[in-house]
């Protein structure tokens, strides 16, 4: 009998499989406890040589590889752009905490978008599987309507469903 490459791959990196749905579930959410970091790059960006900047369109070109992950990888990463580009995330942060949103459950949002960004996309680069934010529905839903006014429309427009989206290709 032949094992199966998928089982195996988990089992290397100590992934494990179950019946049991909740350990399932388990195995796809993003640790809360993953570290999440300001990069501060302004002063550094401004020093380097034309060519140097020319990597920012390697930044650009990225994008395409969310969508050679998934079809729903495009929408998560400009969803994620848009909400920590339009404001603060120390006052993004604090929005959430007045809304009812844990410490634990902003945690476990932040380090879903960092794995997500650093994977370009919603899948692990090791492994194929498939990743998802730690929080309820409901959480994830208060975070994006507390987003800036301007931003907001953008981001619940991201976040129809896929196959409604395939509707409205036909």
């Amino acid at each position: 009998m032949t094992s199966n490459p998928r089982e195996t791959g988990a089992k290397r990196l100590g992934l494990g499989l179950s019946n049991d749905r909740n350990n399932i579930r388990s195995q796809h959410v993003v640790p809360a406890d993953l570290p999440v970091s300001r990069i501060s790059c302004k002063e550094t960006w401004s020093k380097l040589s034309e060519p140097q900047k020319h990597s920012r369109a390697s930044w650009s070109g990225s994008r395409i590889c969310c969508s050679q992950v998934s079809e729903e990888s495009p929408d998560i990463l400009r969803m994620l752009l848009l909400m920590f580009s339009s404001t603060d995330i120390l006052d993004l942060k604090r929005r959430c905490h007045h809304a009812a949103v844990t410490p634990s459950e902003w945690d476990s949002f932040t380090a879903y978008a960092a794995c997500f960004l650093a994977n370009k996309g919603n899948y692990l680069a090791f492994g194929d599987m498939k990743f998802i934010p730690g929080i309820p529905a409901n959480q994830l839903d208060i975070i994006v309507r507390i987003c800036p006014l301007k931003v907001r429309s953008t981001i619940m427009f991201l976040l129809v469903s896929p196959s409604s989206k395939l509707e409205q290709r036909k």
